[in-house]
């Protein structure tokens, strides 16, 4: 069962983390990529509420700005903060096989991304497009989320995250594409350190059994096992949701 998302006060959690916030900080003065003027408290909160210790915690953000590093995400950044999302690598290639819709829940302080799995072609897209051109727009799509989480954290006050949830009604074995699930769990597995409390929790409705299995049996052990901890099941009432057309619509990515 996963828990609700509580409004948490980002002021009252610096007051409460303040020490491992200045320990961490202090450890990672050195490691390569860390910038005190970017890299400040609110980032530094997010390994110190996701790991038990400053050690943890430390190796986890010397692993996520390794990782930055290597792929240069910082330019990944900035092309989500100031491009339309048409206009990102891989999108006019992925999106008529995605049943995507990206919305923000502000009373819930949530990024909501919704996956109408009776809307994607998974299996399509992946004898289609290039599996690394799929990689470049989900590696983009998760630094925007990112992004817009951590503004809206900044601006409200509030610790924002995001709720995926994927609607199974009506799936057909067709679109199933372990192979295209397996990838691109690979790839993202590399960045399991680099996004601190992005994600509050992943939900299924209404999945079948065979799905259910392949997921369990293939995708899963490859998730970070913070993506683990956070999935679950939807209400079934959600199986019934009548979503908008399949184009993503983002909300606005301004920076904090």
């Amino acid at each position: 069962m996963v828990a609700a998302h509580p409004q948490q006060r980002v002021s009252d959690l610096l007051a409460q983390h303040a020490q491992r916030i200045a320990s961490l900080a202090k450890a990672l003065r050195d490691e390569p990529g860390f910038e005190p003027s970017r890299h400040d408290d609110i980032w530094l909160l997010r390994y110190c509420l996701s790991y038990p210790d400053t050690a943890s915690a430390s190796r986890a953000a010397a692993r996520g700005l390794s990782w930055r590093l290597k792929n240069q995400q910082d330019g990944v950044t900035r092309r989500v903060m100031a491009l339309p999302i048409d206009a990102w690598p891989g999108y006019l290639e992925c999106v008529p096989y995605l049943g995507l819709h990206v919305f923000m829940a502000e009373d819930a302080a949530l990024l909501v991304a919704l996956l109408v799995l009776r809307r994607c072609q998974f299996r399509e897209m992946a004898a289609k497009v290039p599996t690394q051109t799929i990689i470049a727009f989900l590696t983009h799509l998760k630094e925007y989320t990112f992004a817009v989480t951590d503004a809206a954290t900044r601006r409200s006050g509030v610790l924002h995250k995001t709720l995926r949830i994927n609607l199974c009604a009506g799936i057909s074995r067709e679109i199933v594409s372990p192979y295209l699930w397996m990838a691109t769990a690979r790839a993202n597995s590399g960045s399991a350190t680099a996004f601190p409390q992005l994600l509050h929790a992943e939900l299924h409705a209404d999945p079948p059994p065979l799905l259910q299995l392949l997921f369990n049996r293939l995708v899963k052990p490859l998730l970070p096992p913070k993506t683990v901890e956070g999935e679950g099941r939807c209400p079934s009432h959600l199986a019934g949701f009548n979503p908008p057309p399949p184009r993503p619509s983002l909300p606005e990515a301004t920076a904090a």
